[in-house]
């Protein structure tokens, strides 16, 4: 009986210690963009000169791209900390249309979609552990930058639109795709998006990567727009 008990009490420990040997973590993540390092000063913008890949917040990556010497930003994500100005001549290419980031945040990202594909990133957003687990969006904040605002009110006639579309891939297969207007011009209604507004990007379902399309009806608006505070839910196994 004791030898009985003593071959149940191994058993129980060897199946204990399989069971510890995986890990299991489910949680949600915010990727604020708040960054302390001392090359992103008070009212500048920031991106990766070293690697030039992007900026990485826990387990997403938010890509760029930049030329071969790594010192001129070409597209995709870059991190601002400038704000909406009155002053006269402020260049509002990565300034957001509002006073501060989404809740009066420091920091936030402005996503620049080049004419060029090769000054593009493959795609804008990858999850890094797709290997160990799944991400699925649960949204974010998004905002026009000061020079898109001016570009539509100098430009948008009736009928005029401009559109946001975030898609989803797992691998080379698309997982969904959702859009939001981020302008538009009819008799009947004139608006632009000059708050922090939520982009709700549940639909897109688990992804691996996520790519951006900024439409507009008119060629004179840049392709451009401004991220923060996005939400993700992840679960690994390891």
């Amino acid at each position: 009986m004791k030898r009985f008990l003593f071959i149940l009490a191994v058993l129980f420990a060897a199946v204990s210690c399989f069971d510890d040997s995986v890990t299991k973590q489910s949680y949600t993540m915010v990727a604020t963009f708040e960054y302390t390092g001392a090359d992103f000063g008070k009212d500048s913008t920031h991106f990766d000169t070293q690697f030039g890949y992007g900026a990485q917040w826990n387990d997403l990556l938010f890509s760029h791209k930049v030329d071969m010497d790594n010192e001129a930003f070409l597209g995709g994500f870059m991190l601002s900390r400038l704000k909406a100005s009155t002053e006269e001549g402020a260049d509002g290419t990565y300034r957001v249309n509002a006073a501060y980031g989404n809740g009066k945040s420091d920091t936030y990202m402005v996503f620049q979609i080049s004419g060029s594909a090769s000054n593009m990133p493959d795609k804008a957003i990858s999850f890094l552990y797709s290997a160990y687990g799944t991400c699925t969006p649960v949204g974010c904040y998004v905002n026009n930058t000061v020079a898109v605002t001016e570009a539509v009110k100098e430009n948008f006639k009736d009928g005029d639109v401009l559109m946001l579309k975030a898609i989803g891939y797992a691998g080379e297969t698309r997982t969904g795709e959702v859009s939001m207007k981020l302008a538009e011009y009819t008799e009947a209604k004139d608006s632009i998006v000059s708050t922090w507004t939520p982009f709700d990007m549940s639909s897109l379902g688990s992804i691996e990567t996520i790519d951006f399309e900024v439409i507009s009806t008119n060629d004179a608006v840049p392709a451009f727009f401004c991220m923060d505070d996005m939400t993700a839910s992840i679960s690994l196994e390891y």
